[in-house]
């Protein structure tokens, strides 16, 4: 049963690292590359609107979807950051629907 097993899981990890040499898992990498792209591109915009316009700080929201979350990002939501502070960037990683809410004074 054991090797089976072993066989078995080979055969899946091989699998899995083919379906990203096809044409739908490259469409699929493109497609998370874009996202992460998206979000970095946002989060940039959002830091400096946040500089030129003298907001108070900025929050760290995650997304609300507890299946879409890791354990870093639910830990850092709500967690806030006074302008001019250290602010990690975000995404943290790839497939990260994270941002930043811009907090007023």
């Amino acid at each position: 049963q054991s090797r089976y097993r072993e066989r078995r899981l080979k055969e899946q990890s091989a699998s899995s690292a083919d379906f990203w040499m096809t044409p739908p898992g490259l469409a699929a990498r493109l497609s998370l590359l874009c996202d992460n792209w998206t979000y970095q591109t946002v989060n940039g915009a959002i830091q400096i609107y946040g500089i030129a316009n003298d907001v108070w700080g900025f929050e760290w929201e995650t997304d609300i979807r507890p299946d879409r979350t890791c354990n870093y990002c639910d830990k850092q939501s709500g967690r806030q950051y006074k302008l001019g502070q250290f602010m990690p960037t975000i995404p943290v990683h790839n497939n990260c629907h994270c941002s930043w809410r811009i907090i007023s004074k």
